[in-house]
């Protein structure tokens, strides 16, 4: 088993990034977002399928020009070349969310 503390893992954006082939060779990885109010991704894909856990506040997506919302304890699910982008909610103090 490979154990790592989150502040060991590199912070790129806004986000602690867990790739799992760089850190212990599996085939998943994810990122733990603290995303400010306002902020967000620029529009991506990726080569992979996302799925999105929301911690706390609220953020919202837009997955292949379809807008959706998700709030605290909702999971969200892309697949892989999907066009995604995403903001974190003007009124939420923090947005908190792990994707994979």
């Amino acid at each position: 088993m490979h154990t790592v503390h989150q502040s060991q893992l590199p912070f790129v954006g806004m986000s602690y990034e867990f790739v799992g082939a760089a850190q212990s060779g599996v085939a998943v990885s994810f990122f733990l977002v603290n995303g400010e109010p306002g902020r967000g991704t620029r529009l991506h894909k990726h080569d992979y399928d996302e799925v999105v856990y929301v911690i706390e506040g609220r953020s919202t997506w837009t997955v292949n020009g379809q807008e959706q919302e998700a709030h605290a304890g909702m999971f969200s699910s892309c697949m892989r070349a999907s066009r995604i982008s995403s903001s974190t909610a003007a009124t939420a103090s923090c947005g908190r969310l792990i994707s994979t």
